[in-house]
């Protein structure tokens, strides 16, 4: 989602968290639960057309949609993060988030806070740091529908 046009008192803002028993994300009162469908997003997420990619050596059809959100969690201050979530065969699985201009060990550090642990698995969800394609970190969290 584009959000340069934005100011930072425009870009939405809520304590985000996660539910680690079944990886469902908090936007402040709104929960974004495992069983949501693309188009059940609260308002302000970018979706994007069906794609199919590889994931873990299987190819899958997708579809990501795209928010920016300033995190009022406690110790968080509204650090802007920007949140994608990946939707496979209709079903959201996964969520990455970026803290734009941060490097692998601020992510580790908000999962900390997040979670109390930067990488962790239980059984309806898993987290930790990855980078992308052109190197750039990001937090994943997948939630019990990943497989």
């Amino acid at each position: 989602m584009s959000t340069a046009g934005r100011s930072e008192r425009e870009t939405p803002r809520a304590a985000i968290g996660f539910d680690a028993s079944t990886g469902a994300l908090h936007l402040g009162a709104m929960v974004v639960s495992a069983e949501i469908a693309i188009d059940g997003l609260p308002p302000g997420f970018e979706t994007g057309a069906a794609q199919t990619i590889e994931v873990a050596g299987r190819r899958v059809s997708c579809r990501f949609a795209e928010t920016d959100w300033r995190d009022d969690a406690p110790g968080e201050s509204g650090r802007r993060v920007h949140l994608r979530l990946r939707f496979e065969d209709g079903v959201w699985v996964s969520a990455f988030c970026v803290l734009p201009g941060a490097g692998a060990a601020a992510h580790r550090h908000w999962l900390r806070r997040k979670f109390g642990a930067a990488e962790g698995a239980v059984a309806g969800c898993r987290w930790g740091v990855a980078e992308d394609r052109s190197g750039d970190c990001h937090a994943f969290v997948h939630n019990r529908n990943w497989r």
